[in-house]
């Protein structure tokens, strides 16, 4: 049986197949042909291929009750009980000038692209053309993640012609998109939101930081001493988050809702919180620095490489960077097991850099409150078919 005292272990597909002929040979004799090139053996290999696909489905059903081994939307289903949820896609968002004729009207929506990736953004306001026959507007890019990620100058196409524009020039970068959170981030968080359900502890403060939309990151200190210790001054408390400043207010609140009462917090960012009586309490927290990683890898493939195989490289090495914590190193070896796909032969060369520049093949470690983060635009995989 599948199911036994230890968990769910599917059969192979040798193992069925071998019960198949069994049942056959039990039913016709044991001197049935049962070749794979005869029809009872080709109708037998049909059955057993059908069987092993039903426990690939019941084996996947099995571990989408686990938080442990859940992906994708069986996760997503679960998170609810740690009271979380996956942080979705962002939306990279720039700047760009419209030249043309002055009192031009130029509507919300307006369409523009790059040339060669056509890759889409739009105006996300109304905007007048100026007397000097300029003015300035930011455009959200159309695809959520990292494709809108580009480098200023990129965007030069007018998509939807208007009479009052002559042309575009694209001047800033104001903001980058980021992919929807990977599972094994996602599956971190569900595992310290559970740890921290308690109050007033550190874990439960972590937790309760963790829970706010945008977080991607939350490390907690103490110092229980009477005299300074580890940069902290005596009976203190550090938090250093790494979330958007438009969610400073929530973290603000998660501080003075679960911090230690009559232990003072330390940090770069502060606020007044009144409690029910109106007196006031300084909250504090101070950001975590990102860390930018650039990968450059050289990979050996065979025949079995897909063509897909270089973006679930890309998607493997991001899920395993982002999940890193503040001030962990980045191993060369937890890179090497994102390669770990069909028809990878070997990797001659694997280098990473801290600043785009420097590439070496050797671990990178980050300060203490710093965070390893990279995307798909910083990493550049070559593929040599053998």
């Amino acid at each position: 049986m599948p199911l036994t005292k230890q968990g769910y272990r599917r059969p192979s597909e040798a193992e069925l197949l071998a019960e198949e002929i069994a049942n056959a040979k039990a039913l016709f004799g044991d001197d049935l042909d049962t070749g794979e090139l005869t029809i009872m053996g080709k109708s037998i290999r049909y059955r057993a291929y059908l069987r092993n696909k039903a426990e690939e489905n019941a084996e996947a059903l099995y571990h989408s009750f686990h938080a442990s081994s859940a992906r994708g939307e069986a996760l997503d289903r679960l998170t609810p009980f740690a009271g979380i949820s996956r942080e979705p896609a962002t939306y990279a968002r720039h700047r760009i000038k419209i030249i043309g004729s002055p009192g031009g009207e130029v509507p919300m929506g307006f369409l523009v692209s790059t040339t060669p990736q056509g890759v889409l953004f739009y105006t996300i306001d109304d905007v007048v053309i100026g007397e000097d026959g300029a003015t300035e507007v930011a455009v959200d890019c159309e695809s959520p993640g990292i494709a809108g990620n580009l480098p200023v100058g990129s965007i030069d196409l007018i998509v939807n012609p208007d009479a009052a524009v002559d042309a575009i020039e694209h001047i800033a970068r104001i903001s980058d998109g980021e992919d929807a959170q990977g599972d094994t981030a996602l599956r971190q968080d569900f595992t310290a939101s559970l740890a921290g359900s308690g109050e007033t502890t550190m874990e439960a403060l972590r937790s309760a930081i963790l829970r706010i939309p945008g977080v991607r990151g939350c490390d907690v200190i103490q110092n229980v001493r009477d005299a300074p210790y580890n940069g902290l001054p005596a009976h203190s408390y550090a938090v250093f988050v790494l979330a958007p400043e438009e969610q400073d207010q929530r973290i603000f609140g998660a501080i003075y809702d679960k911090g230690p009462m009559g232990i003072e917090s330390v940090g770069d960012v502060e606020t007044k919180i009144h409690d029910a009586s109106g007196t006031p309490h300084i909250v504090r927290f101070s950001r975590i620095g990102q860390r930018d990683i650039f990968v450059k890898a050289r990979v050996l493939v065979n025949n079995f490489f897909a063509m897909d195989s270089v973006a679930a490289i890309t998607q493997n090495i991001i899920d395993r960077m982002n999940a890193l914590a503040s001030g962990a190193e980045v191993y060369l070896s937890l890179l090497n097991a994102a390669f770990a796909v069909d028809g990878v032969l070997d990797i001659p060369e694997l280098l990473i850099s801290g600043n785009g520049a420097d590439y070496a093949a050797q671990n990178i470690l980050c300060g203490p409150r710093e965070v390893a983060r990279t995307d798909a635009a910083k990493i550049s995989i070559e593929v040599v078919r053998i």
